[in-house]
């Protein structure tokens, strides 16, 4: 009897100690995350690849040649990939435009200035607009970079939404693609 209830005891201490912990509260959603007014996080794994169908303009860099085709970029890229609270996001609908390309000596060292604006299309077809600007190490690619957020301009689950999203990526010219990571967090009024 006593192996029974020194049993019964460690199988109750076991599933105790097991019990999951309701002290924070997981059924918190974006919306009441939106009512209480506090930053929400945001993270987004994309890549973007150029718009065969829009304008190509030749790299701004002294002494390149504007007979090589290589050396011209597209000036609208789509953008795919996945994100926090925006699902998949399709390269049919989601997309950065470059409005400006400055060539930049710093140190010795070659770098792009560019910036732009774009929309970023949640899977459910809710949106917001951005503007951006990035600075790209040249001939490495690597870049740095932020995306603003336009007050006003997003719907649906994003309307209200302001914010602030850094991101790190590279440039693959060979493959003529574009990819990043950008974190942040999704303030709402």
């Amino acid at each position: 009897m006593k192996t029974l209830i020194s049993f019964f005891a460690i199988v109750m201490v076991f599933f105790a100690g097991c019990a999951k912990d309701y002290t924070i509260n997981e059924e918190i959603n974006s919306v009441e995350l939106k009512k209480a007014n506090v930053p929400i996080p945001f993270k987004a794994d994309l890549c973007a690849v150029p718009d065969m169908n829009g304008e190509f303009y030749l790299y701004p860099i002294p002494g390149i040649d504007p007979s090589d085709p290589n050396n011209y970029c597209a000036s609208r890229m789509l953008i795919g990939g996945t994100g926090t609270h925006l699902g998949i996001v399709y390269p049919e609908t989601s997309y950065y435009e470059v409005e400006s390309t400055v060539f930049v000596m710093e140190a010795g060292h070659p770098f792009f200035l560019q910036s732009g604006t774009g929309k970023f299309v949640a899977a459910n077809g809710d949106k917001f607009e951005v503007t951006w600007w990035a600075k790209i190490s040249l001939p490495d690619r690597n870049w740095v970079g932020e995306f603003e957020i336009i007050p006003g301009s997003g719907t649906g689950k994003f309307e209200g939404v302001s914010g602030l999203l850094p991101a790190v990526g590279q440039a693959n010219p060979a493959e003529h693609k574009n990819c990043w990571t950008t974190e942040g967090y999704l303030e709402f009024e």
